[in-house]
């Protein structure tokens, strides 16, 4: 239910499954029995959405961020932006020499910074940009930059795999 104020009203269970034992998923592989009791779905789908009816109006999101990067020390690094959605250093993440001032440095083995909730309205147009300086060409895909999608409409990834750099939204 704690997802329900993050606007969530209903989800589909799909999974990668043994099709031939029918392991995973809501239904049989040939789609004629449904393998969950529905009066559970309809009944837990009720109080998601009763929940979300109660959320309230969730906080404009006002400009976005700029994080400049130039603390060079301790674990917060200031938004200048108008949300003041600062990041905190998680994972092993450091500080190293930038081009200009300093930068954030990253493991590429859960080192990351994160704000504590969504920077960008994405149900409105933006733009995000970041630069990157890689140490070595990661085995798949790298995220950048990133927002998850829990209070805001469309999350959205800003990777580099595959020799190149990519912005996608899943969905």
């Amino acid at each position: 239910l704690a997802a329900a104020g993050a606007e969530l009203s209903g989800s589909v269970y799909t999974q990668v499954s043994d099709l031939e034992n029918e392991l995973n998923g809501l239904w049989t592989y040939d789609r004629r029995e449904i393998k969950v009791d529905p009066k559970k779905v309809r009944e837990i789908n009720r109080q998601v959405i009763a929940a979300g009816a109660n959320a309230g109006e969730r906080d404009e999101l006002k400009g976005g961020g700029s994080w400049s990067l130039d603390e060079n020390k301790g674990t917060t690094a200031r938004d200048s932006g108008p949300n003041k959605a600062h990041l905190t250093l998680e994972g092993g993440s450091s500080w190293a020499p930038g081009v200009t001032g300093s930068a954030l440095k990253f493991d590429g083995e859960g080192s990351y910074a994160q704000s504590a909730g969504p920077v960008v309205d994405t149900t409105k147009d933006y733009t995000v940009s970041a630069w990157a300086s890689l140490d070595a060409v990661p085995g798949n895909y790298a995220t950048v930059l990133s927002q998850d999608g829990r209070r805001t409409e469309n999350p959205f990834y800003l990777q580099y795999g595959q020799g190149a750099f990519a912005f996608s939204t899943p969905g």
